[in-house]
């Protein structure tokens, strides 16, 4: 037996219908959850996946610079930047089900073309064309699920549909890894295929067609201003890491994306049809949620990019180690999700996003506290408590925020949050990375000193292990410089204690450099997540009864 639930029309469109059915024993929400989650891995998979791969790649292809291999990643986050705000309106224009697989196909296939990629230039093309099916894949299937449930059960299901996102991160160097270092990396991408056809095929045959018959004009306008100044801001924070925010380009683009997305916001606020529904911000409760997205994946995505660099600069992991070692924290994310949405559904989102920010911050502060020399279970339990704490921080946020939004704006909302997350996560990252430079700079200036030897005794690294400040370090230098230039004067046969070179001394001792410059950048994070609390007690619960059309009075 189905149930059709007619939702309020937008201006300028004919009704809409969503048909909620069963599908055999199990209710549609939850069949509908487990075939979009097939596409959500898929294309969370990719963002990290092929990370591993960059040096293999530069190689192979026969990269001229890093510069020109970095575009293999960076076009396809562009390429996702720019279609995420299209989602919306495209998606009320022809349907979720029919956007869903036509962007499934566009994923699957760029992606076995990356796996044929003969050079650079073809591997960034089918990079750009894998990214605007990624880029939809993750709002259509958001809005999918929204249609599919009411505003109190909204955190159960967002609890599970966040799962991909934590856990994809910690499999994706391993797998990366792995094909890297016994196959070969065109398996990165083939990896995509066969989940691809599996996911065509269930939705194919699962996926209920939310029905739109008018023609929905596009924002013309909206379009040229609102995508060019998000790609223009995503580029420049991108460069920014590499060319320093005082650079003329960086600086140009900046300009351009203030100057166009002023514009764009102006528009958005004045037509009928705008591209992003930006009344949304009117509802408090959502807005807060914006504010919190951006503190929770700053805190996320900037930690999973740094955990990473410093797993393997400090502690000398390897990829899959790195991997390995990330797991347990995506596997308390993995419990605590579905956990978080439950509790949200019960308690309300307040109290379970504080308890959330609150974890995170301690989390982060027990991560600050390992150093080079800490062991495993120290750094592994740091993670668990963070990964823990992204199950009630993360995807309660959003389901506050959703389950304010009328269901005839569940499209455009959804695309506001994609791209809200999407720009937070490059902006969140780029500030993280220029901390973490600023850190590492005055790390090194204080830590200089030039022995007039390329010899030292292996003594002064014992003593290094044990904890030297920069001037002991400079001083306990110096003195086994002349110590063992003294022992080899004399000719002493004395048992030595073993030479290193003034390289490897200064590699030992980098260690504890990049372990203090990351620990000052988790405190920053700790502070940031402590400040997220504040807002987290705006959250509001939607009303009992409130109506499957809206959790919310929405101006027109």
């Amino acid at each position: 037996m189905s149930e059709t639930t007619v939702v309020e029309r937008p201006p300028g469109q004919d009704e809409v219908r969503v048909t909620n059915t069963r599908v055999g024993r199990f209710d549609y929400k939850w069949v509908a959850l487990a075939v979009v989650l097939t596409g959500t891995i898929m294309t969370i998979l990719d963002s990290t996946i092929v990370n591993i791969a960059i040096p293999t790649l530069q190689h192979d292809l026969h990269a001229g610079s890093y510069t020109d291999i970095a575009w293999v990643v960076t076009g396809y986050l562009v390429a996702q930047g720019a279609v995420i705000p299209l989602t919306g309106w495209a998606t009320d224009r022809w349907g979720t089900k029919r956007l869903y697989l036509i962007t499934i196909v566009t994923f699957t296939m760029a992606s076995m073309l990356c796996g044929i990629s003969q050079n650079l230039g073809e591997l960034i093309l089918f990079r750009v064309i894998q990214g605007v099916g990624g880029g939809m894949l993750m709002p259509i299937g958001m809005t999918i699920i929204l249609q599919a449930v009411g505003p109190q059960n909204m955190g159960r299901v967002m609890g599970i549909f966040g799962v991909p996102m934590l856990i994809a991160p910690a499999i994706g160097p391993v797998l990366g890894g792995w094909f890297v270092q016994d196959f070969t990396w065109r398996l990165i991408f083939y990896v995509n295929v066969p989940i691809g056809i599996i996911g065509f095929i269930a939705a194919s045959r699962f996926l209920r067609e939310s029905h739109r018959t008018a023609k929905l004009r596009l924002d013309a306008l909206g379009l040229i201003t609102g995508v060019p100044a998000i790609l223009a801001l995503m580029y420049a924070v991108d460069r920014s890491t590499s060319l320093g925010w005082a650079s003329a380009l960086v600086v140009s683009l900046l300009v351009a994306s203030v100057v166009l997305m002023g514009i764009f916001i102006v528009r958005q606020l004045t037509t009928r049809e705008p591209l992003l529904q930006l009344s949304l911000f009117r509802d408090r409760t959502f807005s807060w949620a914006m504010v919190l997205s951006f503190i929770v994946v700053t805190a996320m995505f900037g930690t999973m990019l740094l955990l990473p660099l410093y797993l393997q600069e400090v502690h000398g992991y390897d990829a899959i180690e790195t991997g390995l070692l990330l797991l347990p924290q995506a596997g308390m994310a993995a419990v605590s999700m579905p956990l978080g949405g439950y509790l949200t559904d019960r308690l309300g989102p307040k109290p379970v996003v504080a308890t959330g920010l609150l974890l995170l911050t301690v989390g982060s502060v027990v991560l600050a506290q390992v150093h080079y020399d800490s062991s495993n279970w120290l750094v592994i339990s740091a993670l668990m408590l963070r990964g823990f704490a992204m199950g009630f921080a993360m995807m309660p946020t959003m389901a506050a925020a959703m389950a304010r939004v009328p269901r005839r704006y569940t499209s455009r909302a959804s695309s506001i949050t994609n791209t809200f997350q999407r720009v937070s996560s490059s902006v969140g990252i780029a500030i993280l990375v220029t901390v973490l430079a600023a850190q590492f700079g005055t790390a090194a200036k204080q830590t200089s000193c030039a022995p007039a030897a390329n010899v030292v005794d292996a003594a002064a690294i014992t003593l290094h292990r044990s904890g030297l400040t920069a001037a002991q370090y400079c001083s306990v230098l110096q003195q086994g410089v002349v110590a063992s230039s003294a022992q080899q004067s004399a000719g002493s046969t004395l048992p030595s204690t073993g030479n290193v070179t003034l390289d490897a001394f200064n590699h030992a001792y980098a260690g504890s450099v990049f372990s203090d410059a990351f620990d000052r950048t988790f405190v920053l994070i700790a502070i940031l997540s402590a400040i997220g609390i504040v807002p987290a007690f705006f959250l509001k619960r939607p009303e009992r009864g409130a109506s499957d059309a809206a959790a919310m009075e929405m101006a027109a």
